[in-house]
């Protein structure tokens, strides 16, 4: 059986064990004191962020490209992570995905592979000219060479985005971006629009507030990267039990993305038995129906 192969392989085996990374409570009461414990906690933070961020195996990835979901979710008033969800699931391939789909698409790019990153990714997302997302990718590709501490870089990214006019989403992604680029990371993960704080950012450059909001994402993160383990190992246990002809490409799907259209991952023709294996995860407690409405259902973890 291809789970059985599935459950046997090395990945699996690690992720079963996986250890993910623990937030201290002296860090959680460093973050209540943001005037003057924000800079250590952010470094702190981002040093226990560190493995995580450099992995590929599950489940960062699927936890970079949740925060991707939560971060394009502040980046537009208004919009709910069911709609960016259905945007992203269930757009043909090659059809626009309309603001919810392109300003996802430019998070999950930042979060997957910032190398690979084009201005079309970014005018489409942030709905900004061409000529301002080129601008913006030279300025973070000068940044790079910067000799500077990884916040310093991140908040000149701010400042300088906020300054080409894109707005605080915009500047929070290049923020973003240019932290990675400073610690060495293949790619980002989507930090500083992830927590409300980043909205009441002065528009320039103040090293304090600045640092107090990355260290409450970055810990709001940290649990959630431990909570995704958690249920990563639970999926990686109750797949044993299923019998589904496409099981195992489900649970890869699962381990890899934060919400599944299942018919998007399977051989054709076999809808109905999908749909049961889904279900069957669902009563197992390994997994999440995400939609809440009985047809083109969407699970994850």
């Amino acid at each position: 059986m291809l789970l059985d192969a599935m459950a046997r392989s090395e990945p699996i085996r690690r992720l079963a064990a996986l250890d993910a990374p623990n937030c201290p409570d002296f860090l959680r009461k460093s973050i209540e004191r943001p005037e003057t414990d924000g800079p250590f906690a952010a470094g702190a933070a981002l040093s226990l962020l560190h493995g995580a961020a450099r992995s590929d195996d599950p489940p960062s990835t699927l936890w970079r490209r949740r925060l991707a979901v939560r971060a394009a979710v502040a980046s537009v008033r208004g919009l709910e992570p069911g709609e960016l969800r259905d945007a992203w699931c269930l757009t043909p391939p090659g059809a626009d995905s309309g603001p919810a789909g392109r300003v996802f698409g430019a998070w999950r790019a930042l979060s997957d592979a910032s190398d690979r990153i084009t201005t079309s990714d970014l005018a489409g997302g942030f709905e900004i000219p061409a000529s301002m997302a080129s601008e913006a990718l030279a300025a973070l590709g000068e940044m790079a060479s910067q000799d500077s501490a990884p916040l310093d870089v991140a908040g000149t990214a701010w400042i300088k985005t906020l300054g080409l006019g894109g707005g605080r989403a915009f500047a929070a992604w290049a923020a973003d971006r240019a932290l990675a680029a400073a610690l060495g990371w293949r790619a980002a993960i989507p930090l500083l629009a992830t927590t409300p704080g980043f909205r009441a950012l002065p528009e320039r450059f103040a090293p304090a507030a600045f640092a107090a909001v990355y260290a409450t994402a970055a810990v709001r993160s940290l649990d959630l990267h431990r909570d995704l383990a958690r249920r990563a190992a639970r999926l990686v246990e109750a797949a044993a039990k299923l019998r589904g002809r496409d099981a195992a490409a489900l649970v890869d799907a699962f381990l890899a993305e934060d919400a599944v259209y299942p018919a998007a991952h399977v051989a054709k023709g076999s809808d109905r038995g999908t749909r049961r294996t889904c279900d069957r995860l669902v009563a197992l407690g390994a997994l999440r129906e995400l939609s809440g409405r009985p047809s083109s259902r969407l699970y994850g973890l």
